[in-house]
């Protein structure tokens, strides 16, 4: 491992909070050798297992986690879904450290890595380490994320990849029957996980891919809250309202639509529509791939419907 001086950063100069997960000590004494040897103040926390990772979490709010993907008792997806469904640890970036995205030496197992890369981001992790992972590659990625110091607006602009309850859009069309549909598809959908945020201003340029290019001012005008939700109602129970607000970053403009979570029964299309796979009476929510479908498996729909009788 190469020391302090050999791989320079800048020091934010404030005390930093690192949390890391791995059921391998090794690799726990490694990173937290690594970090403690390259920040002046740094408090490391360490865990082998998820419930231990989250009570971290919870209690200390880490600025970032660095979690391997498989160990048994549970692994970096299932940390990665709990972190995010809690408010307290919503927007804390979490690094994934796999060896199941090294490529290793032919053109197959390339392959598979990539698969596997992209389903990871897919996945919201902010960002995908191989093992064996580079040091300062790792050093650089956690310090800019560290010195960003990023309000919650702007993690969520900065994640760079979708989740269940965050989906990026480059626009929406609010003037056809065929775009409000798929707008209310991803509401509908989130609603019935629990909410999320749809930004609209986020173009994805390849695959997994996305970039901040905001909003001009013709669109911005055709998203005010009560057109928005006026162009949803013949989707959705018009006692559903979805919030929205315009955030300004790098001196661009986008517009948030803060999807609330259905209360006491899930919510379903009211009308049909072909363009957007969406049909009255059927139940939708958002994958682990962050995209908006159909239940058709009864083992989905009963942990749909076991969300809404533990809150009764």
């Amino acid at each position: 491992m190469r020391d302090k001086e050999q791989i320079a950063i800048t020091d934010p100069g404030r005390l930093i909070q690192l949390l890391f997960v791995d059921d391998e000590p090794n690799n726990l004494d490694l990173l937290s050798s690594l970090f403690t040897a390259a920040y002046k103040k740094v408090r490391v926390y360490v865990a082998e297992a998820n419930q231990a990772a989250i009570r971290l979490a919870v209690n200390h709010r880490p600025d970032l986690i660095i979690s391997d993907i498989v160990r048994p008792g549970g692994d970096g997806y299932e940390l990665l879904k709990l972190l995010r469904a809690d408010q307290r640890t919503k927007y804390i970036p979490v690094f994934s450290i796999s060896g199941t995205t090294s490529p290793g030496y032919d053109k197959k197992n390339a392959t598979k890595a990539e698969a596997e890369e992209l389903r990871q981001y897919r996945a919201g992790f902010t960002r995908v380490f191989p093992k064996p992972f580079d040091l300062k590659q790792l050093l650089d990625a956690v310090n800019w994320y560290i010195m960003a110091d990023m309000s919650p607006d702007k993690a969520l602009l900065n994640l760079g990849t979708e989740t269940p309850m965050l989906d990026y859009k480059e626009s929406v069309v609010l003037s056809t029957r065929d775009g409000r549909a798929c707008l209310a598809k991803d509401v509908i959908a989130m609603a019935n996980i629990g909410g999320g945020t749809i930004i609209i201003g986020v173009a994805e340029q390849s695959r997994g891919h996305f970039a901040k290019v905001g909003l001009d001012p013709e669109k911005l005008a055709e998203l005010e809250a009560s057109l928005v939700n006026k162009c949803l109602r013949p989707f959705i129970d018009p006692n559903f309202h979805i919030g929205v607000r315009r955030v300004i970053e790098d001196e661009r403009t986008f517009v948030f639509l803060e999807v609330p979570g259905a209360k006491e029964t899930p919510i379903l299309a009211r009308k049909d529509n072909k363009a957007a796979s969406l049909y009255q009476g059927r139940l939708y929510i958002r994958s682990s791939a962050a995209e908006s479908r159909e239940i058709t498996d009864s083992v989905e729909l009963r942990q749909l419907l076991g969300r809404f009788l533990k809150g009764s």
